[in-house]
């Protein structure tokens, strides 16, 4: 029971430790600063920025699922020909 706990702990710490490895990998050298566009806006502007990137993002999702699914139809279709 404790060794199964500590793996389990021990796992979670390599997996975390990893993440921290990949993500400056990712972001090493990059600033944080913001944007130029972004210095000028207020907060409540850059919310309304993130609700519009948000709806976009969904819309794309969206159209990415319509697609996936006809294909797949097309799929099936070519399945039903070759038969």
């Amino acid at each position: 029971m404790v060794w199964k706990l500590f793996t389990h702990l021990w796992h979670n710490v390599i997996l975390r430790n990893r993440s921290m490895e990949i993500d400056k990998e990712i972001f090493d050298g990059v600033e944080d600063a913001l944007p130029d566009e972004f210095q000028s806006m207020s907060a409540e502007g850059i919310a309304q920025r993130a609700r519009l990137l948000e709806n976009e993002l969904r819309v794309l999702r969206d159209e990415s699922s319509r697609l996936t699914l006809d294909q797949n139809g097309l799929k099936e279709k070519i399945k039903e020909n070759k038969v």
